[in-house]
Protein backbone atom coordinates (compact mmCIF):
# COMPACT_ATOMS: atom_id res chain seq x y z
CA UNK A 1 0.00 0.00 0.00
CA UNK A 2 1.36 3.47 -0.80
CA UNK A 3 4.39 1.82 -2.08
CA UNK A 4 5.46 0.02 0.81
CA UNK A 5 7.05 -3.28 -0.61
CA UNK A 6 4.89 -5.96 1.68
CA UNK A 7 7.95 -7.44 3.04
CA UNK A 8 9.05 -4.60 4.31
CA UNK A 9 5.44 -3.60 5.82
CA UNK A 10 5.38 -6.69 7.18
CA UNK A 11 8.71 -6.22 8.95
CA UNK A 12 7.59 -2.76 10.25
CA UNK A 13 4.27 -4.28 11.55
CA UNK A 14 6.30 -7.09 13.41
CA UNK A 15 8.76 -4.70 14.90
CA UNK A 16 5.46 -2.39 16.25
CA UNK A 17 4.35 -5.32 17.72
CA UNK A 18 7.65 -5.93 19.47
CA UNK A 19 7.23 -2.35 21.18
CA UNK A 20 3.79 -3.34 22.41
CA UNK A 21 4.64 -6.54 23.54
CA UNK A 22 7.74 -4.70 25.65
CA UNK A 23 5.99 -1.85 26.99
CA UNK A 24 3.62 -4.07 28.25
CA UNK A 25 6.10 -6.04 30.14
CA UNK A 26 7.50 -2.61 31.51
CA UNK A 27 4.33 -1.93 32.66
CA UNK A 28 3.75 -4.97 34.69
CA UNK A 29 0.65 -6.28 32.75
CA UNK A 30 -0.26 -9.40 31.61
CA UNK A 31 0.33 -10.70 28.69
CA UNK A 32 -3.55 -10.54 27.52
CA UNK A 33 -2.53 -6.85 27.58
CA UNK A 34 0.03 -7.23 24.48
CA UNK A 35 -1.86 -9.93 22.99
CA UNK A 36 -4.49 -7.36 22.81
CA UNK A 37 -2.28 -4.47 21.73
CA UNK A 38 -1.00 -6.70 18.99
CA UNK A 39 -4.10 -7.65 17.48
CA UNK A 40 -5.40 -3.70 17.41
CA UNK A 41 -2.34 -2.77 15.43
CA UNK A 42 -2.47 -5.33 13.04
CA UNK A 43 -6.33 -4.50 12.77
CA UNK A 44 -5.70 -0.90 12.32
CA UNK A 45 -3.03 -0.90 9.63
CA UNK A 46 -5.15 -3.53 7.57
CA UNK A 47 -6.91 -0.35 6.57
CA UNK A 48 -4.25 2.13 7.35
CA UNK A 49 -1.39 2.76 5.67
CA UNK A 50 2.24 3.07 6.94
CA UNK A 51 3.10 6.13 5.43
CA UNK A 52 0.31 8.00 6.73
CA UNK A 53 0.41 6.78 10.73
CA UNK A 54 3.75 6.35 12.25
CA UNK A 55 4.13 2.41 13.48
CA UNK A 56 5.80 3.47 16.82
CA UNK A 57 3.25 6.23 17.66
CA UNK A 58 0.35 3.40 16.46
CA UNK A 59 1.85 0.69 19.09
CA UNK A 60 2.25 3.44 21.88
CA UNK A 61 -2.38 3.66 21.13
CA UNK A 62 -2.71 -0.03 20.57
CA UNK A 63 -1.31 -0.60 23.82
CA UNK A 64 -3.34 2.52 25.49
CA UNK A 65 -6.33 1.07 24.01
CA UNK A 66 -5.24 -2.38 25.13
CA UNK A 67 -5.37 -1.52 28.76
CA UNK A 68 -8.78 0.09 28.17
CA UNK A 69 -9.84 -3.09 27.16
CA UNK A 70 -8.01 -5.35 29.19
CA UNK A 71 -8.54 -3.33 33.05
CA UNK A 72 -9.99 -0.47 34.62
CA UNK A 73 -7.73 2.44 33.97
CA UNK A 74 -7.17 5.56 36.10
CA UNK A 75 -6.79 7.68 32.62
CA UNK A 76 -4.39 10.70 33.59
CA UNK A 77 -1.80 7.95 35.34
CA UNK A 78 -2.37 5.21 32.15
CA UNK A 79 -1.50 8.12 30.01
CA UNK A 80 1.71 9.20 32.00
CA UNK A 81 2.91 5.39 32.01
CA UNK A 82 2.19 4.51 28.77
CA UNK A 83 4.59 7.51 27.67
CA UNK A 84 7.07 6.89 29.80
CA UNK A 85 7.43 2.85 28.85
CA UNK A 86 7.69 3.99 24.99
CA UNK A 87 10.04 6.78 26.12
CA UNK A 88 12.00 4.45 27.83
CA UNK A 89 12.06 2.26 24.67
CA UNK A 90 12.44 4.85 22.13
CA UNK A 91 15.89 5.67 23.87
CA UNK A 92 16.97 1.65 24.25
CA UNK A 93 16.15 1.23 20.58
CA UNK A 94 18.42 4.35 19.11
CA UNK A 95 20.79 4.21 21.45
CA UNK A 96 20.53 7.20 23.14
CA UNK A 97 21.11 7.62 26.80
CA UNK A 98 18.65 7.31 29.58
CA UNK A 99 17.30 9.84 30.72
CA UNK A 100 13.14 10.14 32.29
CA UNK A 101 10.84 12.21 30.74
CA UNK A 102 10.40 15.47 32.68
CA UNK A 103 6.42 15.46 33.40
CA UNK A 104 5.00 18.57 31.77
CA UNK A 105 8.12 19.12 29.49
CA UNK A 106 7.74 20.17 25.77
CA UNK A 107 8.46 16.04 24.83
CA UNK A 108 5.45 15.31 27.28
CA UNK A 109 2.66 17.54 26.03
CA UNK A 110 3.74 16.66 22.16
CA UNK A 111 3.95 12.69 22.86
CA UNK A 112 0.77 13.28 24.62
CA UNK A 113 -0.76 15.53 21.97
CA UNK A 114 -0.02 12.80 19.23
CA UNK A 115 -0.98 9.54 21.31
CA UNK A 116 -4.45 11.16 21.96
CA UNK A 117 -4.66 11.60 18.21
CA UNK A 118 -3.86 8.47 17.35
CA UNK A 119 -6.44 6.79 19.55
CA UNK A 120 -9.19 8.85 18.36
CA UNK A 121 -7.92 7.34 14.13
CA UNK A 122 -7.57 3.91 15.72
CA UNK A 123 -11.16 4.19 17.75
CA UNK A 124 -12.59 5.66 14.15
CA UNK A 125 -10.98 2.71 11.87
CA UNK A 126 -12.16 0.06 14.52
CA UNK A 127 -15.77 1.39 13.92
CA UNK A 128 -15.27 2.11 17.88
CA UNK A 129 -15.76 -1.72 18.85
CA UNK A 130 -12.86 -2.56 20.91
CA UNK A 131 -14.49 -6.00 22.94
CA UNK A 132 -14.26 -9.47 21.34
CA UNK A 133 -11.79 -7.56 18.65
CA UNK A 134 -9.58 -10.58 17.95
CA UNK A 135 -10.53 -14.25 18.48
CA UNK A 136 -7.65 -15.09 20.30
CA UNK A 137 -5.90 -18.95 19.57
CA UNK A 138 -4.65 -19.50 23.43
CA UNK A 139 -7.96 -20.81 24.46
CA UNK A 140 -8.26 -23.30 21.70
CA UNK A 141 -4.60 -24.80 22.22
CA UNK A 142 -5.70 -25.70 25.37
CA UNK A 143 -8.87 -27.17 24.91
CA UNK A 144 -7.50 -29.27 21.77
CA UNK A 145 -4.34 -30.45 23.60
CA UNK A 146 -6.82 -32.02 26.44
CA UNK A 147 -9.35 -33.49 23.86
CA UNK A 148 -6.58 -34.69 21.84
CA UNK A 149 -4.30 -35.90 25.01
CA UNK A 150 -1.19 -34.17 24.16
CA UNK A 151 1.23 -33.94 26.45
CA UNK A 152 2.21 -30.94 28.35
CA UNK A 153 5.43 -29.98 26.82
CA UNK A 154 3.69 -29.79 23.26
CA UNK A 155 0.73 -27.87 24.60
CA UNK A 156 2.97 -24.79 25.88
CA UNK A 157 4.70 -25.21 22.76
CA UNK A 158 1.91 -24.35 20.90
CA UNK A 159 1.41 -21.71 23.61
CA UNK A 160 4.28 -20.40 22.41
CA UNK A 161 3.88 -20.55 18.86
CA UNK A 162 0.77 -19.11 18.79
CA UNK A 163 2.18 -15.90 20.56
CA UNK A 164 4.48 -15.82 18.35
CA UNK A 165 1.73 -15.51 15.22
CA UNK A 166 0.71 -12.54 17.38
CA UNK A 167 3.46 -10.83 14.77
CA UNK A 168 1.61 -11.11 11.90
CA UNK A 169 -2.12 -10.32 10.64
CA UNK A 170 -2.93 -14.21 10.91
CA UNK A 171 -5.07 -13.49 13.46
CA UNK A 172 -7.12 -11.03 11.20
CA UNK A 173 -7.51 -14.05 8.39
CA UNK A 174 -8.13 -17.35 9.92
CA UNK A 175 -10.22 -18.15 12.77
CA UNK A 176 -8.20 -18.69 16.39
CA UNK A 177 -9.08 -22.81 16.46
CA UNK A 178 -7.36 -22.90 12.36
CA UNK A 179 -4.18 -21.22 13.70
CA UNK A 180 -4.34 -23.14 17.04
CA UNK A 181 -4.14 -25.94 15.17
CA UNK A 182 -1.56 -25.21 12.55
CA UNK A 183 0.88 -24.52 16.24
CA UNK A 184 -0.10 -27.84 18.06
CA UNK A 185 1.47 -29.38 14.22
CA UNK A 186 4.32 -27.77 14.40
CA UNK A 187 4.62 -28.25 18.07
CA UNK A 188 4.36 -31.98 18.00
CA UNK A 189 6.42 -32.09 14.86
CA UNK A 190 9.62 -30.55 16.87
CA UNK A 191 9.10 -32.54 19.69
CA UNK A 192 8.59 -36.06 18.09
CA UNK A 193 5.08 -36.36 19.43
CA UNK A 194 2.59 -38.55 17.13
CA UNK A 195 -0.67 -36.85 16.66
CA UNK A 196 -4.02 -39.11 16.51
CA UNK A 197 -4.92 -39.64 13.07
CA UNK A 198 -7.25 -37.59 11.26
CA UNK A 199 -7.30 -35.37 14.39
CA UNK A 200 -7.20 -32.16 12.17
CA UNK A 201 -11.06 -32.84 11.14
CA UNK A 202 -12.12 -31.61 14.16
CA UNK A 203 -11.18 -28.11 12.87
CA UNK A 204 -13.21 -28.40 9.88
CA UNK A 205 -10.33 -26.71 7.96
CA UNK A 206 -8.25 -27.84 5.31
CA UNK A 207 -4.50 -28.31 5.02
CA UNK A 208 -4.11 -25.44 3.16
CA UNK A 209 -5.19 -23.06 5.74
CA UNK A 210 -2.95 -24.69 8.05
CA UNK A 211 -0.07 -24.86 5.91
CA UNK A 212 -0.14 -21.20 5.61
CA UNK A 213 -0.20 -20.55 8.83
CA UNK A 214 2.84 -22.55 9.32
CA UNK A 215 4.42 -20.51 6.74
CA UNK A 216 3.90 -17.34 8.12
CA UNK A 217 5.54 -18.06 11.28
CA UNK A 218 8.24 -19.15 10.08
CA UNK A 219 8.54 -16.65 7.73
CA UNK A 220 8.52 -14.35 11.15
CA UNK A 221 11.31 -16.97 13.00
CA UNK A 222 13.27 -15.73 10.10
CA UNK A 223 13.08 -12.05 10.65
CA UNK A 224 13.28 -12.45 14.27
CA UNK A 225 16.55 -14.35 13.84
CA UNK A 226 18.42 -11.56 11.94
CA UNK A 227 17.93 -8.77 15.78
CA UNK A 228 16.66 -5.98 13.42
CA UNK A 229 13.26 -6.34 15.41
CA UNK A 230 14.92 -5.06 18.52
CA UNK A 231 16.38 -2.33 17.15
CA UNK A 232 15.21 0.88 15.92
CA UNK A 233 13.69 1.27 12.31
CA UNK A 234 13.31 4.67 10.63
CA UNK A 235 9.77 5.42 9.77
CA UNK A 236 7.83 5.69 6.87
CA UNK A 237 5.66 8.81 7.59
CA UNK A 238 7.48 11.78 6.20
CA UNK A 239 6.25 14.39 9.05
CA UNK A 240 6.95 12.04 12.00
CA UNK A 241 8.70 13.29 15.11
CA UNK A 242 10.07 10.29 16.19
CA UNK A 243 12.72 10.65 12.77
CA UNK A 244 16.15 11.09 13.13
CA UNK A 245 17.68 13.13 15.86
CA UNK A 246 15.28 15.54 17.22
CA UNK A 247 16.25 18.98 19.18
CA UNK A 248 14.26 16.92 22.28
CA UNK A 249 17.26 13.61 21.52
CA UNK A 250 19.87 16.10 22.16
CA UNK A 251 18.75 18.34 24.80
CA UNK A 252 18.25 14.87 27.11
CA UNK A 253 21.52 13.91 25.92
CA UNK A 254 23.09 16.97 27.60
CA UNK A 255 21.25 16.44 30.58
CA UNK A 256 21.94 12.86 30.82
CA UNK A 257 25.48 14.23 30.22
CA UNK A 258 25.38 16.67 32.87
CA UNK A 259 23.77 14.49 35.52
CA UNK A 260 26.85 11.96 34.51
CA UNK A 261 29.49 14.72 35.46
CA UNK A 262 28.10 15.57 38.58
CA UNK A 263 27.56 12.16 40.15
CA UNK A 264 31.67 11.78 39.01
CA UNK A 265 32.30 14.81 40.58
CA UNK A 266 30.35 13.58 43.52
CA UNK A 267 32.14 10.54 43.63
CA UNK A 268 35.40 11.66 43.57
Amino acid sequence: RDGVDAAHERRVRAWACTLALHAARMLGKPHAVAATAQALLQRFYYRKSLKRFDAFEVAMGAVFLALKVEEEVDFGRTVRRVLYAFHRLYQRRKGLPLSPMPLGGPRHAQWKARLMAVERHMLKELGFTLYGVVDHAHKYVLSLSEHLGLPRNVAQRAYALVNDTLFTDLSLRYRGYVIAGACIDMAAHELRVELPPGWWKLLGCGARDMGAVMGAVLEYHALARDGELLGWIEPLTEDSIYKGESAFDRAEEARARARDDAQAEAGA
